[in-house]
């Protein structure tokens, strides 16, 4: 070890050499990690994670509360059946329709009343309350028919009267009902909503009996007479809905506002051609189709 120490005191280093060994073995150690870089870019980095991260919500987020309907949803309960005035066919206050388009041609009363096919099933006489409003006839392609609609011009509520001829077809005859068959078309029977105390194979009938003409009385369209339950018990609200066959023409009525007395006229009036020239007092709520 003595001689080790001797060798290396004999060594001559020069000033030089000297400041740079002390600099090395004086020299702090230099950090693998350079602190100053990583506080400089820290806060953009932070400022960029926060907005993917709030993208990200938002694409997942937005679909969910702006996602289609609930399909299971309730549109609301249908209304149990009823035989409502129908508004199949155009009022007069619109425009005309493109028969080609639409299948059906508009007319005014005079036309309805004097087509050849169906204008002797349309009644000259109406109730005095009501005032006619439109008709149209098929046409093209689809099955005859001709439709008149009457309504109550005063009143706020739906008081019409709706007409409506065709031929008649199987699914008619398969609906005609006899007057004794009173489970068939009596309204006095059951009670509403229909559906639920209608026997179920005797409903589709129900819906629309076929009375024979001469088989129709006052005593059965007062049978078929009806208040539904939002209507008021007053004869405004009373509703009627059946067909009458006249050998191979049906007529539909289908009214609301008019009483068993006053339908059954208009009916008899298509069996006995002298009543279409009766003239009745407005005083009997009565005056001439032609009046309006």
């Amino acid at each position: 070890m003595k001689d080790y120490i001797d060798y290396m005191n004999d060594i001559t280093v020069t000033a030089d050499l000297h400041r740079k060994i002390i600099e090395r073995t004086t020299a702090k150690p230099k950090s693998i990690i350079n602190i100053q870089e990583i506080r400089r870019y820290a806060a953009p980095m932070t400022i960029a994670a926060a907005c993917i991260i709030v993208v990200g919500i938002t694409i997942f987020t937005i679909p969910q509360l702006l996602g289609a309907p609930d399909r299971n949803a309730s549109d609301g309960s249908r209304d149990s059946m009823k035989f409502e005035p129908s508004e199949s066919f155009r009022t007069g206050d619109t425009a005309p329709l493109d028969e080609e388009q639409s299948g059906y041609a508009i007319l005014t009363l005079e036309q309805a009343r004097s087509d050849g096919d169906f204008g002797a099933y349309i009644s000259v006489n109406v109730p005095a309350q009501f005032s006619f409003d439109s008709a149209q006839k098929s046409t093209g392609n689809v099955d005859k028919s001709l439709s008149v609609l009457w309504k109550d011009a005063q009143s706020s509520s739906d008081v019409s009267i709706t007409w409506t001829v065709t031929m008649s077809a199987a699914d008619k005859q398969d609906h005609i009902v006899y007057a004794h068959e009173r489970e068939k078309y009596d309204t006095t029977l059951y009670s509403l909503p229909w559906e639920a105390s209608v026997p179920k194979e005797l409903q589709k009938i129900f819906e629309d009996p076929v009375f024979l003409s001469e088989e129709l009385t006052l005593e059965t369209i007062l049978a078929r007479s009806y208040h539904s339950d939002d209507d008021l018990r007053d004869s405004p609200g009373l509703r009627m809905n059946f067909s009458v066959l006249y050998g191979d023409v049906v007529v539909l009525v289908n009214t609301k506002g008019a009483t068993p007395e006053q339908l059954f006229i208009m009916l008899m009036e298509l069996s006995d051609p002298e009543a279409s020239h009766k003239s009745f007092d407005k005083t009997d709520t009565w005056v001439s189709a032609d009046d309006n």
